[in-house]
């Protein structure tokens, strides 16, 4: 089995890029619909980092009670376009040994071909 692995570590995709893009104008565009799409089929394995880190409070943030919203849209939008994903939690250094682990697995897997990964 060939295996070519691609690790891009990201806060966002088009796919809670889009989300974001909703709440904030009230509708998408087409090219982010075309990229959110064209996203769903892009990855081999999805990471949803969920919330149970501080929330940086930041001027271009939301605030926290968005974050919880936003999150539940996100979780809803990947089952509404059947994406399995895992869950992630921990501080930054548990998720990356979390991913890392889930990689591994998946690579030990005779029949897994991992092309690309991406954290949403």
């Amino acid at each position: 089995t060939r295996l070519r692995f691609e690790y891009r570590a990201r806060t966002t995709n088009a796919l809670t890029t889009r989300l974001f893009c909703i709440d904030y104008h009230g509708k998408s565009t087409p090219t982010i619909e075309a990229l959110a799409h064209a996203n769903a089929s892009r990855y081999d394995l999805f990471f949803m980092c969920q919330d149970d880190i501080p929330y940086d409070d930041t001027w271009d943030r939301s605030g926290p009670l968005k974050r919880e919203v936003l999150q539940q849209q996100i979780c809803a939008d990947l089952a509404r376009r059947k994406l399995p994903y895992h869950d992630i939690r921990g501080s930054v250094a548990e998720r990356g040994r979390a991913v890392m682990n889930l990689i591994e697995a998946y690579r030990q897997d005779e029949h897994a071909v991992i092309q690309r990964v991406d954290l949403v």
